[in-house]
């Protein structure tokens, strides 16, 4: 499900949550919070590039587990 924070002025900001039926926003500070936070939260545990990198190529090579 895409994500998507934008500060849109002078209203704040929202989130565009978006699935397979359509899409919808998000506003209000403390629920945009929730998003801001999860967000925060997979980008600290994601891998760097390179590391991405690194894991697609050893899957395409069949050598992933």
């Amino acid at each position: 499900m895409p994500l998507g924070a934008t500060r849109i002025q002078p209203w704040g900001t929202v989130v565009n949550l978006e699935n397979i039926l359509g899409g919808y926003f998000v506003e209000g500070a403390d629920e945009v919070k929730v998003f801001e936070t999860a967000f925060e939260r997979v980008v600290a545990a994601a891998f760097s590039v390179d590391d991405s990198r690194e894991r697609i190529r050893t899957l395409f090579e069949g050598n992933g587990t």
